[in-house]
């Protein structure tokens, strides 16, 4: 987490992402990286734990991801990890896209 801060706190003083979005970043609930042998390249992980994931969930990974690419170099994965997933945020996974696990 510190290095996630650390980089959005960096990203926030470049000019890169605003304030709210630095704030809104840092709640992100994992972020994780490594190798996606399928893209054959690095990426990071964006991850919402949730126990039911439902709409809002879906949309805060979203969100998070798409700030968390201004300032990471690699591609920037939203995903959402949970025991069950509502109609509604499997919808809207596939529009975004977005992972579900």
């Amino acid at each position: 987490v510190d290095k996630v801060a650390e980089l959005l706190e960096e990203a926030e003083e470049k000019g890169i992402i605003t304030e709210d979005e630095r704030e809104k970043a840092i709640l992100v609930d994992l972020v994780l990286s490594g190798f996606l042998k399928v893209k054959n390249k690095f990426v990071v992980l964006a991850v919402e734990v949730s126990n039911k994931i439902d709409l809002e969930d879906v949309n805060k990974a979203y969100e998070r991801s798409r700030i968390l690419s201004k300032c990471f170099k690699e591609e920037v994965i939203p995903v959402c990890i949970g025991i069950e997933a509502s109609e509604e945020a499997k919808a809207r996974a596939e529009e975004v896209p977005l992972l579900i696990i």
